[in-house]
């Protein structure tokens, strides 16, 4: 008897948990997207290499990858959670200069490009 009742709370335990959604993406983090061109084409989306955007990264097998547009292109941000893609610094950044910057058109953005996160410039590749 106290093993059925096991089995059946299992059951339950299980049955519930499995009809728990994942939650949804956090802004900026990357979901599976386009898995051909012309899937990406339809999204309007950029069909290339991902070492075209992290190439210190990429190893042996470079994956071509969908860079989709953002929803929040120009919006004022302060950090990447601000926006879809990143927070893009404004025009003649400065290691850790106080600034306010705008959103990016596209999710993915070359490693090399100047954002904005915590209020400040930074550029990921800067070691201030």
């Amino acid at each position: 008897m106290a093993r059925n009742s096991l089995t059946i709370l299992l059951s339950l335990c299980i049955a519930g948990c499995a009809s728990i959604p994942p939650p949804p993406p956090l802004p900026g983090q990357l979901v599976a997207g386009p898995q051909t061109a012309a899937e990406c084409s339809a999204k309007a989306g950029v069909w290339a290499k991902f070492s075209t955007y992290l190439p210190q990264i990429s190893g042996g097998d470079d994956p071509y990858v969908c860079n989709t547009p953002t929803h929040d292109f120009g919006k004022l941000c302060t950090d990447p959670r601000n926006c879809q893609g990143t927070c893009l610094a404004p025009a003649h950044p400065a290691v850790a200069k106080e600034a306010v910057g705008s959103c990016s058109a596209y999710v993915l953005v070359p490693y090399n490009t100047w954002q904005v996160g915590h209020g400040f410039e930074f550029n990921p590749n800067v070691i201030p």
